[in-house]
């Protein structure tokens, strides 16, 4: 007859007792289940669960720093309750607070920013997903800052009654009116401070320059000069270091009168002078008209006298400046 220890291995040897069972096919042979420090329950307050449903009202997840309790908001909430269960207030959705000063929150796939008034949790902007794939950054009342903001080109959006739409297109920020008109933005001004020509060679007038990308831009220029009295003529020219065609015109206005228009200008570096000789006084001299870049440069001014005695003062506040058109 055989003995207890016989048949317990033989137990062993038909149920695989004692014995190393090989892995399933796909696993690891030296995988093991990992572990914890402190083994889950309810004394130890771990709870460990492959899947955890919450429904009903006034359900949720709160997660607390220190002792939860009336006063001691959640500093996280996954709820669809405005209350946690000590009467604090949460905000419905998958919250994130500094208790007692702001939070954010995801709120039917919108994401929500909130203060804290003392009593409650207020919104004061929002980023939404519009249809189209568009979204809305809405702040209420509160300074939005941004280094720096990115406004993407993208195409003409479509009217928002009530409001204005930005947008970008070439690189250039555009605007769509509550009509559904757009307006093109930007301007690049150049002023000077002062300066006194007095060379028969054409000089620089300092500070009458812009720079201009690659676009098309209407610019604009208005010199306030003092000419001297004597027997010599002031003179300008209108300058572009890139690559661009251009039209434009020239007049000036005096006390005598309004010269003729030089219009239809199409190349730059022409002289555009003063009446000659230029009689004592104060002038305007204007520059106004189109120009397109494919290389981009500086837009500038110059000027000179054809008699050396014969100085002329550009007025402090004199300005050159352009509006992209896009």
């Amino acid at each position: 007859m055989p003995t207890r220890r016989e048949v317990v291995a033989m137990a062993g040897g038909l149920f695989g007792l004692g014995k190393t069972v090989p892995p399933r096919p796909g696993a690891s042979a030296s995988a093991s289940p990992g572990t914890v420090s402190v083994a889950p329950g309810n004394s130890a307050g771990i709870f460990r669960a492959r899947l955890v449903i919450v429904s009903g009202a006034n359900g949720g997840v709160f997660v607390y720093s220190g002792a939860p309790g009336p006063g001691n908001g959640p500093v996280a909430s996954l709820s669809n309750s405005t209350t946690d269960p000590f009467g604090n207030a949460t905000i419905a959705g998958s919250a994130s607070y500094i208790p007692g000063l702001a939070a954010v929150a995801m709120v039917a796939g919108h994401l929500f920013f909130y203060n804290w008034s003392g009593s409650a949790w207020v919104s004061y902007g929002s980023l939404q997903a519009g249809t189209g794939g568009s979204n809305v950054l809405a702040i209420n009342g509160a300074a939005f800052q941004c280094a720096p903001l990115y406004i993407l080109n993208i195409a003409t959006p479509a009217a928002v009654s009530g409001n204005a739409v930005a947008y970008a297109t070439g690189g250039h920020l555009k605007y769509v009116d509550s009509s559904g008109a757009t307006y093109d933005t930007g301007r690049v001004t150049g002023q000077a401070a002062g300066q006194t020509v007095n060379a028969t060679a054409f000089t620089p007038l300092t500070g009458l320059t812009v720079a201009l990308g690659v676009a098309k831009y209407r610019f604009r220029a208005l010199i306030p000069l003092s000419a001297a009295a004597a027997a010599g003529q002031w003179q300008t020219q209108l300058l572009f270091s890139g690559t661009a065609t251009v039209n434009y015109g020239f007049r000036w206005t005096s006390a005598a009168g309004l010269s003729a228009l030089n219009a239809g200008q199409g190349s730059f570096g022409a002289n555009l002078n003063g009446p000659n000789p230029s009689v004592a006084g104060a002038y305007w001299a204007e520059y106004e008209g189109e120009i397109t870049v494919t290389v981009a440069g500086s837009l500038s001014l110059s000027g000179a006298t054809t008699v050396v005695a014969d100085t002329w003062t550009v007025t402090t506040g004199s300005y050159i400046e352009a509006v992209p058109v896009v």
